[in-house]
C-alpha cells in the first residue's frame, strides 16, 4: 500500500505543465496582426507595441523552457515559438502601418501646399 502511494507521488512530481507565458504571448501575437488590418490610423501603433511585447513574452517563455525542458510539455513550448513568430510578424506590420501613415500625412501636407494659391 505504501509503495503504491510512493509511486502515485513521484509520477505527480513528473507531470509536465504548460509554459505560463506562452499562450498570452500567442494571443498578444495574434491580436496584434488582426489589430493591424481592423482598425485604422492607431492601430499600427497599438499592434507594433502588442506584437514586440508578445516576442518578449515568447522569449521568456522560451528560455524558461530550455533551462528545463523536462518540466514543461511540448505543446506549450510550440506555442512560444509560434508566438514568437506571430509577435515578430504583428510588430512589423505594425511598423509598416505606422510608416504608411506618416508618409501619408508628409505627403498630403506636402502636397495640399503645392496646390496652394501663391498670394
Amino acid at each position: 500500500m505504501n509503495d503504491i502511494s510512493e509511486a502515485n507521488n513521484s509520477a505527480i512530481q513528473h507531470q509536465h505543465v504548460d509554459l505560463p507565458e506562452a499562450k498570452t504571448a500567442q494571443i498578444l501575437g495574434v491580436v496584434s496582426i488582426v489589430l493591424v488590418f481592423c482598425t485604422c490610423c492607431y492601430g499600427g501603433f497599438i499592434a507594433a507595441i502588442l506584437g514586440f511585447f508578445a516576442m518578449s513574452k515568447a522569449n521568456k517563455a522560451i528560455a524558461e523552457y530550455n533551462d528545463a525542458p523536462e518540466e514543461y510539455t511540448a505543446k506549450s513550448f510550440n506555442q512560444a515559438k509560434s508566438a514568437k513568430t506571430l509577435g515578430l510578424i504583428g510588430g512589423i506590420l505594425g511598423v509598416l502601418a505606422l510608416l504608411y501613415i506618416v508618409f501619408a500625412l508628409i505627403f498630403g501636407f506636402a502636397n495640399a501646399i503645392a496646390d496652394m494659391p501663391n498670394m
